[in-house]
């Protein structure tokens, strides 16, 4: 099982909507999520940062998977307002993991 973490950053003024917005995350994304392989997927935020946690069996598969589907790409434009696109992580590169315990 792959861990991956990445972060991203809000804007600002953007922040009660991305949490308004993760209240109601679509069915259909969540659903697409699974039949991916993308496993325990949570969301962690600290002032306009924010932490991306998530599971899977191979993240380069899942990802290649996930993204492809029309649902992403329509939750992907959705959500492209909220982020601050100055911010250098924005590609979902994953955090090297140094230590894990169960």
């Amino acid at each position: 099982m792959e861990r991956i973490v990445y972060m991203a950053r809000l804007k600002p003024d953007k922040i009660e909507d991305y949490r308004r917005a993760h209240q109601r995350v679509w069915p259909e994304l969540i659903r697409e999520a699974t039949k991916s392989g993308i496993k325990n997927h949570g969301c962690f935020l600290r002032g306009t940062d924010l932490v991306i946690y998530l599971e899977t069996d191979n993240y380069q598969n899942s990802l290649t998977d996930f993204n492809a589907k029309a649902v992403v790409k329509k939750w992907d434009e959705f959500m492209s307002e909220y982020f601050d696109p100055t911010f250098p992580s924005q590609e979902r590169e994953p955090w090297e993991e140094v230590f894990h315990m169960d």
